[in-house]
């Protein structure tokens, strides 16, 4: 999707993502899968950044779209949730290259794996 890429491009991520699991959710729910995804990546260091502004407008309806990462100011993303693809459908775009050390990207990608988990969703491509 054009969007998608377009959105990508302006965080700077240059390279495809390693994993990438969809979860269908109702909006309702989209509160109680951030959070729980939020606690999961504090403990990897990571906070949860919004798009630039403007997102809802080009998509002409409120969109979910997160990026994780250590400081707003890193052009390298570790994770990136969205719902670009239409309401109740979340994407999660994991980018393992954002870890150097083996160990702290298994964690990482690990607790992503199980909060997808959690919620219903489905490794689309890569291992999570």
């Amino acid at each position: 999707m054009l969007v998608v890429g377009v959105v990508l491009s302006a965080c700077g991520e240059k390279w495809p993502p390693t994993q990438v699991a969809v979860v269908t959710l109702q909006p309702e729910r989209y509160g109680e899968f951030i959070g729980t995804l939020d606690a999961a990546m504090q403990q990897h260091g990571l906070t949860k950044f919004p798009p630039a502004p403007g997102l809802n407008e080009l998509m002409k309806r409120p969109v979910l779209f997160y990026q994780y990462k250590k400081d707003e100011s890193e052009t390298k993303i570790f994770l990136i949730i969205s719902d670009l693809d239409g309401v109740s459908k979340i994407k999660v775009d994991v980018f393992g290259q954002y870890f150097r050390d083996a160990e702290a990207r298994q964690n990482a990608t690990a607790s992503v794996y199980q909060v997808v988990e959690k919620f219903g969703g489905t490794v689309v491509t890569g291992k999570l």
